[in-house]
């Protein structure tokens, strides 16, 4: 019988790893991502996140995302509901499907109005299971006070229940437009974080042109980081300028896909999807260079995408206990860089990387040996 990892048990090898800041969100597994979360989490502290700063020791940190709430199947209304787009109402297309554990659809909505909706739902799957259960009705009835605009009241404790609140997938016309304006998904954001829900405003994006236009949109310094995935990492270099907009801007970046969806692991997809030819020759290309250079793959890949000082931090998924171990051990060899200069420099010449991109890099001198 195939047995399925234990979520539990990969969040607490995480944790012994000194691994203190997770990130998730309702679209993942509609909610069961979260739930899982805030199983496998040690109960929730109060202190102030000023007290501890370092993600490597002290309070555990916790990121989600806006712009999705869930309901269950037999409560979702086609007709004033948008469906994620692998629902047709009925079924799902391919990923996310959690029949086995609940029956639960993800609702699009980027209005202040679904936001808020959003948030309290990700409370009571990630903050409310490690409370003790008798202040769960006053902390939720405080939270929904403080939500609405009811009560300007702290919540217990001082600390906010989440460190980062990012804006989701908002990279089509169609949920740009609820996100900017007044009475938008980002003033709501801005309004939650006044309110001690959140200590960061974010946004979560796999598209850097809508990141940088929700960021024009609005006023500057609401946004505090990006998380950006896939247009960054040995693959792909399309995000560039929007690293140096954000770097311009004081705004730090939270790097996803620095493995792009796997490819540079080994893996047979990239971009959550089969690779294409040009794909494959560029990851051997980076395979052949790495064996050049005595240098794991994985690791030139990690190391890259650290390297701009705009880069505050990168996600990486974990699914199993082993996984957790594998990635770890990536930043567990040593302290210091492993990577030559040279290899940077040859990955240009062989077209590998893009010849500019050293310009967001301080103290890389490409010209050197």
């Amino acid at each position: 019988m195939h047995m399925l990892p234990s979520p539990t048990e990969t969040v607490k090898e995480a944790l012994s790893k000194g691994i203190r800041y997770f990130d998730t969100a309702p679209h993942y597994g509609n909610g069961l991502a979260e739930e899982r979360l805030g199983r496998a989490l040690p109960p929730f502290r109060a202190a102030p996140p000023e007290k501890e700063k370092s993600c490597s020791k002290g309070v555990v940190r916790v990121s989600t995302k806006v712009g999705r709430y869930c309901v269950p199947e037999t409560k979702f209304d086609k007709t004033t509901m948008k469906p994620e787009w692998r629902y047709n109402g009925t079924t799902y297309k391919d990923q996310f499907v959690t029949k086995n554990f609940h029956s639960n659809v993800c609702v699009v909505d980027y209005t202040a109005e679904g936001i808020v909706k959003n948030v309290l739902q990700s409370v009571e799957r990630l903050v409310a299971p490690r409370l003790h259960p008798d202040s769960v009705p006053d902390y939720m009835a405080q939270l929904q006070s403080a939500v609405t605009g009811v009560s300007s009241r702290p919540l217990p404790g001082g600390r906010p229940p989440f460190d980062v609140l990012r804006l989701h997938d908002a990279e089509e016309e169609e949920t740009f437009s609820p996100c900017v304006g007044k009475g938008g998904g980002l003033e709501a954001l801005g309004r939650l974080k006044s309110a001690g829900v959140c200590s960061e405003v974010s946004l979560g994006m796999g598209d850097a042109v809508f990141a940088r236009r929700l960021m024009e949109s609005c006023e500057q310094g609401l946004i505090d980081n990006v998380m950006i995935a896939g247009v960054w990492n040995l693959l792909n270099q399309e995000g560039l300028e929007f690293l140096i907009f954000c770097q311009e801007r004081g705004v730090k970046i939270h790097l996803a896909s620095v493995f792009a969806s796997g490819a540079l692991w080994g893996g047979d997809r990239y971009n959550c999807a089969p690779m294409s030819e040009e794909i494959q020759k560029k990851v051997q290309g980076w395979r052949e260079l790495c064996e050049k250079h005595k240098a794991a793959l994985p690791r030139v890949a990690l190391e890259f995408a650290l390297l701009p000082e705009v880069v505050e931090l990168v996600a990486i998924g974990c699914a199993t206990v082993e996984e957790v171990r594998q990635n770890s051990a990536l930043w567990e060899e040593d302290s210091g860089s492993t990577v030559p200069v040279s290899l940077w420099k040859e990955a240009m010449e062989r077209g590998l990387l893009r010849k500019d991109f050293a310009q967001l890099i301080t103290g890389l001198n490409i010209n050197r040996n």
